[in-house]
């Protein structure tokens, strides 16, 4: 975070406790939770609570003073502020009275069974503290009471943590259903070490997140920080919660947070975690630290971002708040956030493993965070809910909700629903660092469109728009293999290039792709799919050095049918799909012999593509096939592309091809005699 060089400089931000407060289990209520816990504001009486003799809380000297040195530009405590890792945090502050809080830090227990390093010593605890050790529930709810009535009307998010693990109170599914009832909305997390048995509350209460803090997958590395935990209790401990959620359909969301020190950051700990976090079904999150021992590995978050996709490709990246910048603070819906992107990433991961299901769950449960998208939930396929969205996209509140689903839209080939939900990112983040290249994306959807309705000459002027430096479309994939390093853009790029017949282009295009996205889960198929290409066009110049006896009959265009409906929008929606093909798999058409009538050259692949693996290879053939009046060759070759694709969308108008072949093929048998492949069966009647 950018902090001002001292403290007379002006400051644009608050911090939480502008728009915040923090509950300690005494009633103390610090100035929020770093150095400002030094100093406490003032200590609740919950007798006096309950009696509603409390004096004021939001409106008290204490906080107005500090909502009103932020609106000034200057910090309320200087000694403290210029130190603390939540300076600046806050949203700009205008105002002295405040009818919403962003955040409510609830301390629910002082008390703690660990001792890791950075906290206070178990044994310690009783010694340093007055009672009551334990935030009692009817107070809880008094404090409530008084701050709605003091004119509270919306909490957005209530984290339960503090000095000691939330779970130690007894009455923590009292603290969430009290939260509920005054704030039905307001977003509810829970951060624990976890060393508990699973209680039935946990996934049976409203609360919202699940966050267990276990920094390790190892035992020996896990016992160093956490002294006296348990690596396999807690493991067992997320395991039912995640479990017990899906048997009752509950929409808990279980975090596993792992911070990174020296001891546990080696790339075998951190895929063995990913491994874990798939098992159990929990959403991993590697947190960088500015504690003693961090890891001196992933110092930057680039250094974490460059393994992840390697090692724990679903796990995602925190670090503390001492690490933060002005970006990371800009929401506090950051939990909320996290969530989002989360449900929407396992709603892909479902689809692409054919269970709609749980895909559908997961999307709905990502529909019910974002406000914008809350009543939007009366859809019954993936398919229909990101038509929903990109019919509400004006409504969505969150960035993340709209660049998810502009991601989940593109695995359907939404293109339509891409470009809007992307718009509607740009529309809530003008400034986002990404807006470029998202600006790039939606012409890129845009070009697809226009492909898609047949109208070339506005595909290329989008297209022309976004490779930039070409004045003629002739020259525009060319240039796009030379200076596109976008994956997406690439591949979208390759797929327009092959619908219209341009294979060498389209080759080069999934070659760049590779090149540029070597990690990508499809570059072994897409390179495949290059290979069948460019097989293809040795076996097309072939053809084209042969000596043609009509050369009035120009080929016609290769048919797209089946190589778009497979390989759109980009590889990796396309090839993933498909099984892995071998190199002998990849049957092509063989050289064809010299014509002499009535001979004929043998049809090229037909007796072979029961073997072919790739619907794109099919398809190709069955292109070149057409393109050389080879009927029987071409009905084949569909056929084959069907049986390898049986859902695609094209496949009336491929039953529908393969019948008109075959009528051909018998016509020439009735005109010529029985001979199919000869001379005559090679040009059209």
């Amino acid at each position: 975070m950018q902090r001002p060089a001292s403290t007379k400089q002006k400051i644009s931000r608050g911090c939480f406790m502008a728009q915040g407060l923090y509950l300690k289990a005494n009633g103390e209520l610090p100035c929020w939770d770093d150095v400002g816990e030094k100093k406490i504001l003032r200590t609740l009486d919950f007798d006096a609570l309950k009696e509603g003799r409390e004096p004021n809380i939001i409106n008290s000297a204490e906080l107005t003073s500090i909502r009103r040195s932020f609106a000034e530009g200057r910090y309320p405590h200087a000694d403290l502020c210029s130190r603390c890792a939540v300076n600046q945090a806050g949203l700009p502050v205008s105002s002295t009275r405040i009818s919403t809080l962003e955040v409510l830090h609830v301390e629910p227990s002082y008390l703690c069974h660990l001792s890791c390093p950075q906290c206070v010593p178990q044994k310690l605890r009783k010694s340093l503290k007055k009672p009551p050790y334990h935030l009692p529930a009817d107070g809880y709810d008094a404090f409530l009471g008084q701050i709605k009535r003091e004119g509270i009307e919306e909490i957005k998010l209530v984290i339960f943590e503090g000095r000691g693990d939330p779970l130690n109170n007894a009455q923590m599914s009292d603290l969430i259903k009290i939260t509920k009832e005054h704030y039905p909305s307001a977003h509810t997390c829970i951060t624990t070490h976890g060393s508990f048995p699973f209680k039935d509350w946990i996934a049976e209460s409203e609360l919202d997140v699940l966050r267990v803090s276990c920094d390790g997958a190892y035992p020996e590395s896990y016992e160093r920080y956490r002294i006296g935990g348990k690596l396999d209790r807690v493991l067992e401990f997320m395991r039912q919660s995640k479990s017990s959620t899906r048997e009752r359909d509950l929409p808990l969301y279980v975090e596993w947070k792992y911070i990174l020190f020296e001891w546990n950051d080696s790339d075998e700990e951190l895929a063995h975690a990913g491994r874990l976090a798939d098992e159990m079904g929990v959403q991993l999150r590697f947190c960088r630290t500015h504690s003693p021992g961090r890891s001196q590995r992933f110092l930057k978050a680039a250094d974490l971002r460059a393994v992840l996709p390697r090692l724990a490709p679903r796990a995602s990246l925190d670090l503390t708040f001492q690490l933060k910048d002005e970006e990371d603070f800009a929401l506090v819906d950051a939990v909320r956030d996290e969530q989002i992107r989360s449900l929407v990433a396992a709603a892909t991961t479902a689809l692409a493993k054919g269970d709609q299901a749980e895909a559908k769950r997961s999307l709905h449960g990502a529909f019910a965070l974002d406000p914008g998208l809350a009543d939007q939930t009366e859809w019954t396929s993936v398919d229909a809910a990101i038509l929903a969205a990109q019919a509400a996209a004006e409504q969505i509140a969150l960035p993340t909700t709209a660049s998810g689903l502009a991601g989940l839209a593109s695995t359907l080939s939404h293109h339509a629903a891409v470009a809007r939900l992307l718009e509607r990112y740009l529309a809530l983040l003008p400034r986002a660092d990404d807006r470029v290249v998202v600006r790039r994306e939606i012409l890129m959807r845009q070009a697809l469109i226009a492909e898609e309705e047949d109208l070339p000459h506005e595909a290329d002027r989008l297209l022309m728009q976004l490779v930039g430096g070409v004045s003629e479309p002739e020259t525009l994939f060319d240039r796009a293999a030379t200076v596109i390093s976008n994956p997406g853009i690439l591949s979208g790029l390759a797929n327009i290039a092959l619908k219209r017949g341009l294979l060498f282009e389209a080759a080069t295009l999934f070659e760049k792709y590779a090149a540029v996205a070597p990690q990508a889960p499809d570059v072994a198929r897409v390179l495949d799919c290059a290979r069948d290409i460019r097989f293809s066009l040795g076996f097309v110049g072939t053809i084209e050095s042969e000596p043609r006896k009509d050369t009035a009959d120009a080929p016609e265009p290769l048919p797209t049918m089946v190589v778009i409906d497979a390989l759109e929008p980009t590889p990796a929606a396309a090839v993933a799909s498909q099984p892995a093909p071998t190199r002998e798999a990849a049957v092509a058409l063989p050289p064809p012999a010299a014509p002499a009538a009535p001979a004929a050259p043998a049809a090229p692949a037909a007796p072979a593509a029961e073997q072919i693996a790739l619907p794109n290879t099919a398809a190709l053939l069955a292109g070149l096939a057409s393109a050389l009046s080879l009927h029987a060759a071409m009905g084949a070759l569909l056929e084959r592309c069907l049986a390898l694709v049986p859902g695609t969308s094209e496949a009336d108008g491929l039953r529908q091809e393969i019948l008109m072949q075959k009528a051909l093929v018998a016509e020439q048998a009735r005109r010529f005699g029985d001979a199919p492949h000869g001379e005559a069966a090679g040009r059209r009647p």
